[in-house]
């Protein structure tokens, strides 16, 4: 990610984020704000990053993606 030369997205960030034993909190979801024009709005996950696709952490990953779907649907 560092050396790599990314163009800017064009568009809102859904953005999760594993809590537990984290490596590098200096990798924010802020990190991003040079990559992103629009929003970057970050969920919290409370596992580690190597468990987020465990079932009750996909659970939650799910559920917020399906209410932001409904939201955007209106």
């Amino acid at each position: 990610m560092r050396r790599y030369d990314h163009r800017r997205f064009d568009g809102d960030v859904l953005f999760f984020r594993a809590t537990v034993d984290t490596i590098d909190d200096a990798l924010t979801p802020d990190t991003w704000t040079p990559y992103v024009s629009g929003r970057i709005d970050n969920t919290d996950v409370a596992c580690s990053h190597k468990d987020m696709t465990l079932p009750e952490p996909i659970a939650h990953i799910a559920r917020v993606v399906a209410d932001r779907l409904t939201e955007l649907e209106k």
